[in-house]
């Protein structure tokens, strides 16, 4: 009998789900993004009673640090690939961590659970793969008690600059890339350009969105959950506390952890953006400092309104 339940029908990831982990640099001993999202949440006010909901996994980069925290009453880790919940369990394997369950899940089949009978949910990079977000947003409503929380981190607007960058050193190369290398760098500029659009049908692609934070805040009050957000953070940054308001943002790295790790680009294809790319990316170091932007990403955290009981 299969451990985990089936509260949407299971479904594969459209890539090989056993090299996951080796893709995107992910590892057992990561532990740092579950316990900053604990602290981040015990900071505004969850008790950590009843059901908390991770939405999409994964392989379990947050699951693993959320689950070895001990700090949940009941947590519920979901994904709609049975395969990357059986690393997930493998990896949480035997800890101390309270009751852990897992069920497979799609996000749009979050009807499907009793209005209030959730105090928190968490997704780690899974909200844009969602095709109606408004609709999401309100189903989670709907599912969290008074007082629940929400806390997700998204891409953001802000890496439509990246596309930019790309599509540039595309046409100014000047015959240092072969057509062969310079479809890959548009191919990047042609992802950030599709998921930025809003006029295009984008239901039957893995990656859909890039958010504009003032959208998702608006959106979220719509259906009464007041948002907070931490542009360019992630969840570990939260490991130690909150993260200090003048913290460096290095957009030239940001960049090409991104083609490495995303876009699966090789140590030649990282060599040409270090030459072509790299010096012009650098003038976004200087002028994001202070926490002014491009906001790439961030960690959105919101308070559905009501007391808990």
């Amino acid at each position: 009998m299969d451990f985990y339940r089936e509260i949407s029908p299971p479904r594969r990831y459209d890539t090989d789900e056993g090299a996951y982990d080796a893709q995107y640099g992910i590892d057992e001993t990561m532990v740092r993004e579950g316990l900053g999202a604990v602290n981040l949440l015990r900071h505004h006010g969850y008790d950590f009673r009843g059901t908390a909901l991770e939405i999409g996994c994964g392989t379990g980069r947050l699951s693993l640090g959320l689950a070895r925290s001990s700090a949940f009453e009941h947590l519920l880790l979901t994904d709609c690939s049975p395969s990357f919940l059986k690393i997930t369990a493998r990896k949480i394997g035997r800890v101390d961590a309270g009751r852990v369950d897992y069920a497979t899940l799609m996000g749009e089949d979050l009807g499907r659970f009793p209005p209030g009978s959730l105090s928190a949910v968490l997704l780690n990079a899974a909200l844009h793969h969602v095709v109606d977000v408004d609709k999401f947003l309100a189903d989670i409503s709907r599912a969290l008690a008074p007082g629940g929380f929400i806390v997700f981190l998204e891409p953001c607007t802000g890496m439509l600059t990246m596309g930019m960058l790309a599509h540039v050193a595309v046409q100014t190369h000047n015959g240092a890339m072969s057509p062969e290398q310079c479809a890959r760098f548009q191919a990047m500029a042609d992802c950030m350009t599709f998921y930025h659009r809003r006029d295009i049908d984008k239901a039957n692609s893995e990656d859909k969105h890039l958010f504009n934070p003032h959208e998702m805040i608006v959106w979220s009050r719509r259906h009464d959950i007041e948002m907070d957000f931490y542009p360019n953070a992630h969840f570990a940054a939260f490991h130690n506390g909150m993260i200090p308001k003048d913290r460096v943002f290095n957009f030239t790295l940001y960049f090409r952890n991104h083609l490495k790790y995303c876009m699966n680009f090789d140590d030649e294809l990282l060599a040409l953006y270090d030459t072509h790319v790299a010096p012009f990316a650098a003038y976004m170091d200087v002028a994001a400092q202070g926490g002014g932007g491009p906001f790439m990403e961030g960690v959105f955290i919101g308070r559905k309104a009501g007391s808990p009981a």
